[in-house]
């Protein structure tokens, strides 16, 4: 747990009002929230209560030939603060040696192509130069490594309290003197909680003047609200002519008001929302409306004070919803808040992952592997049935080579069935199908969808996101099906150095990451694979940084009652193919019994596997799909 105020407190959205009291991040969009749930409520409980008992398939539909809008992917963001010390607690000289490297994975891992730093409203409290900053805290140097190390887009806020120098001064260090190229500057953050448009907007002026002075290449962004339209219209008319984005951050609920299905019932509003926004360009700034981009600076299902509600499988079905949502609407640009923000007055965390240094993924964080793997770069049209079952569909490449993707959002308490027709696309025989649901963990890959001229019958089990990739007929082949890919795994030690050599390292698809056991043990070790869901399982590969000479394979229903598939010797190097007969499983073990006899740095083994075993990759494949070892 971080020790500093910062990551302890929500996020600063606020302003006093007259009485003195705070108004929640989200002002008077939150008020307005509130009356919508009483005004719509009954929405609410038609999406729980529609269609129920009625046995009726769902039906979806998606045209390959009606594109609505470019994917853009930064949208697939998230915020991190110059409070949080676990990322870089050393200083931006050492940083190699101090750095979470299992946080640094993680966000990579998760698909992050958009960092925004310093943090919310704290960007207004940050100096970015000031000599008394704590080197715990990560600066300008360590925000930008944390960029380069996950491939992710950077977007800075400067301090709208200060002097515009301050700001010209950091695009002056960072694009000039540093050479980073950091293209999205955001003057200050939701500034309409504390001044009025009309001075917003010419102090906005200002920055904007003095910041492209420096590096004229860079975007300025502005503040704007839906819900204060004569604060952002005025914003807008008078600054227009400097504005190249503009940031609306979204919080649909209030604290302690938390409630589920209302939660699951918001994302149309988003929409709404930023075709609001998009209106008041039109009026204000017509010459220049579709040249100012839109963004999400911050958004998650609370304004402040998080609640159990933002851990829970809840909010990743609205996460789900949400960044669809942002895709059909043409979003350029969004940060879910935040990386790192656990709170615990609440048993909260906005964070994707946990503030502990196993950096923990949260329901969200899975979220975001969804869409990286099966989410294209075109949205497309598509509809349902049933209110209680959204879809978002997206495709790669033409309508016969490319593919098509589909997330499922089933928001039902119990399982459904969908009918899905595609039209406007020549479907491949079979559709790849993958499931995340109440039970935590990543996705699961499950059995294949058989699509017959483009029709395809799906399972959505209750409260899940299903993710449903379609080949068009003439694709390359897919890739061949590793059950064992991002699967939860154990194993019996894990080598000392832990953070590098943990057992997910060896199903994380890299073949520069791996597992190795307690070094110097002379024992027997183990390696267990958990599938997530029983499937029929043929083969096992092994790419071995040090293997065994000796061990066999054991694959299980349970993972009480086991049995052994496989006895085998091996020269405990490279990597090998093992086939056995075809068996339902959910759970694969490797029992690993002896070494071989040349061990050591000197034999080209690492320092740390010496007298272990290490595995830099395991898969598993169903029956037909082992790789051939002349791949």
């Amino acid at each position: 747990m971080m020790l500093s105020s910062g990551p302890l407190a929500a996020p600063r959205g606020r302003s006093l009002i007259p009485d003195g009291s705070r108004l929640p991040r989200g002002g008077a969009s939150c008020l307005l929230a509130i009356l919508l749930v009483a005004m719509f409520g009954l929405i609410t409980v038609m999406i729980t209560t529609l269609a129920q008992g009625s046995g009726a398939a769902v039906s979806i539909a998606v045209d390959r030939a009606t594109e609505v809008a470019k994917v853009s992917p930064l949208i697939f963001g998230v915020n991190t603060a110059c409070w949080d010390e676990q990322l870089f607690p050393g200083t931006a000289d050492n940083w190699e040696l101090t750095f979470d490297q299992v946080g640094v994975r993680r966000v990579k891992d998760a698909g992050i192509r958009f960092l925004r730093f310093p943090g919310g409203r704290d960007g207004d409290d940050y100096i970015w130069n000031s000599p008394s900053n704590s080197p715990l805290r990560m600066d300008t140097d360590e925000f930008m490594t944390f960029c380069k190390l996950v491939g992710a887009t950077p977007s800075i806020t400067v301090n709208y309290t200060e002097k515009p120098d301050l700001a010209a001064e950091w695009v002056r260090y960072a694009n000039r003197v540093k050479g980073y190229g950091v293209r999205y500057w955001e003057v200050g953050d939701e500034e309409y909680f504390l001044v009025d448009g009309g001075s917003y907007a010419a102090r906005f002026s200002h920055f904007a003047r003095a910041m492209k002075a420096q590096d004229p290449s860079i975007k300025v962004g502005a503040n704007i609200s839906p819900s204060r339209p004569d604060w952002s219209r005025r914003v807008l008319r008078d600054a227009g002519s400097y504005i190249d984005f503009v940031v609306h951050n979204w919080y649909p609920q209030s604290p302690r008001k938390e409630d589920d299905t209302y939660l699951l019932s918001t994302p149309p509003r988003l929409a709404q929302d930023v075709a609001a926004i998009r209106k008041m360009l039109k009026d204000e700034v017509p010459a220049r409306a579709n040249e100012i981009k839109v963004h999400i600076g911050g958004y998650n299902s609370v304004s402040y004070a998080p609640g159990p509600q933002t851990t829970s499988h809840v909010n990743a079905l609205w996460l789900a919803d949400v960044l669809g949502t942002m895709a059909g609407a043409g979003v350029d640009a969004a940060g879910f808040w935040a990386l790192h923000n656990v709170y615990p007055p609440r048993q909260g965390d906005y964070g994707i992952i946990t503030s502990t240094p196993e950096n923990a993924p949260y329901p969200t964080y899975h979220v975001f592997q969804l869409f990286k793997d099966h989410f294209g770069d075109v949205y497309l049209r598509s509809s349902s049935s049933d209110n209680r079952v959204v879809v978002h569909a997206s495709a790669k490449g033409d309508s016969t080579r490319g593919t098509i993707h589909l997330i499922v959002v089933n928001r039902a308490s119990e399982d459904a069935y969908a009918d899905l027709r595609v039209a406007g696309f020549s479907c491949g025989p079979r559709a790849e199908v993958w499931v995340l649901g109440a039970g935590g963990g990543p996705p699961a890959r499950i059995s294949d969808a058989v699509v017959t001229n483009g029709h395809a019958r799906l399972r959505l089990p209750s409260r899940s996101v299903v993710a449903v990739t379609i080949p068009g007929r003439a694709a390359p082949p897919p890739r061949l099906r590793n059950l064992a890919l991002r699967a939860k795994v154990t194993a019996s030690s894990t080598a000392e150095v832990d953070g590098m050599f943990r057992p997910e390292s060896a199903v994380d698809g890299s073949m520069r990451t791996r597992w190795a056991s307690r070094i110097w043990q002379k024992v027997p070790e183990w390696f267990q694979v958990d599938l997530g869901s029983k499937e029929t399982v043929g083969s096992v590969v092994l790419h071995w940084e040090l293997g065994a000479t000796r061990y066999t394979v054991q694959v299980s229903k349970d993972g009480t009652a086991w049995e052994t598939v496989a006895e085998k010797t091996s020269s405990g190097a490279g990597w090998e193919v093992v086939e056995f007969a075809p068996r339902e499983a959910r759970y694969v073990k490797l029992l690993l019994y002896e070494r071989p006899k040349d061990i050591g740095t000197k034999f080209g083994h690492s320092l740390w596997t010496t007298w272990g075993f290490s595995l830099w990759e395991i898969e598993v494949y169903v029956p037909g799909d082992a790789p051939s070892m002349g791949r």
